[in-house]
């Protein structure tokens, strides 16, 4: 998980699941742990009554069980329920656990929709990219979205782009991608999207796109740059494999292994364009 956890309670037999981000917790520091580094992904409903049954069953935690029932029953505050977890334990001391007040109290002053795109964002950085689509689409597609600036409705388009690619979506990708690129002006959409139609060898909508969005001599010149450096790799020199297995792999309508390999170069082209847009 990242860290030294010094666990002085019951180990569990059966482990708590938690499927939004494929982790598999043993006892309440982990608990613990889990909740204080990924506040932005806990909501009302992951105090169910299965994870509660299990701090009951599992770990011994009888009396943090009755509390946080109760504290369902009377409609309690997500921050009192995370608090009376994190105070079964000596795990975190009173200073981080006041840090971690401040940010639920940031976090209960953002809009929904802001909260729920902090959320899609962490199942991006976990690679749970189903959960990501489903998130991104539902605040696409929320009476919300009517508050977000162009700019900002635009990023979230080509962030929900970028997961399309991951789940191998390539010519829905394109759509939203382009959409994005409509909505915020940004040239890192616009570059991402004339990538993505060279990715599926689509030369005439390429040719009239240029044309159309009058794109830079220096973004071609990139976008260029990039495919060469895909088709000068060699297979086995790392995880990436060559730009002919891309090909090849296009080619065989094997979209999902397509993009899965391009991965290595567009992580930095990715992760540069996320810092500018969180």
């Amino acid at each position: 998980m990242g860290k030294f956890i010094l666990c002085s309670g019951t180990r569990a037999k059966e482990p708590l699941r938690i499927e939004m981000t494929d982790t598999v917790l043993y006892t309440i520091e982990e608990l613990c742990y889990y909740l204080y580094q990924h506040i932005y992904l806990i909501t009302e409903d992951f105090f169910s009554d299965n994870v509660i049954s299990w701090l009951e069953a599992e770990t011994g935690q009888k009396i943090l069980a009755a509390k946080l029932r109760d504290l369902n029953r009377t409609q309690g505050s997500l921050k009192d329920k995370v608090i009376c977890v994190l105070c079964s334990t000596d795990f975190y001391t009173e200073k981080e656990m006041k840090e971690l007040i401040v940010i639920m109290d940031k976090m209960e002053g953002l809009p929904l929709i802001k909260r729920r795109k902090m959320k899609a964002d962490i199942y991006v950085k976990y690679e749970r990219y189903l959960y990501a689509a489903r998130e991104y689409e539902t605040i696409l597609n929320s009476k919300d979205a009517s508050i977000l600036t162009p700019e900002e409705y635009g990023n979230l388009l080509h962030n929900y782009a970028i997961v399309l690619m991951y789940i191998g979506s390539l010519k829905e990708a394109a759509v939203k991608m382009k959409e994005a690129y409509q909505s915020n002006q940004n040239k890192e959409s616009l570059k991402s999207y004339l990538l993505i139609l060279r990715l599926m060898g689509n030369t005439d909508k390429i040719d009239t796109e240029q044309k159309d969005f009058l794109v830079p001599e220096e973004m071609l010149l990139k976008l260029d740059e990039i495919f060469r450096e895909a088709e000068s790799m060699e297979s086995g020199n790392s995880y990436h494999a060559s730009y002919q297995k891309l090909k090849d792999a296009k080619k065989n309508s094997d979209a999902i292994k397509f993009y899965r390999e391009l991965d290595g170069m567009l992580e930095k082209w990715i992760s540069e364009y996320r810092n500018k847009v969180s």
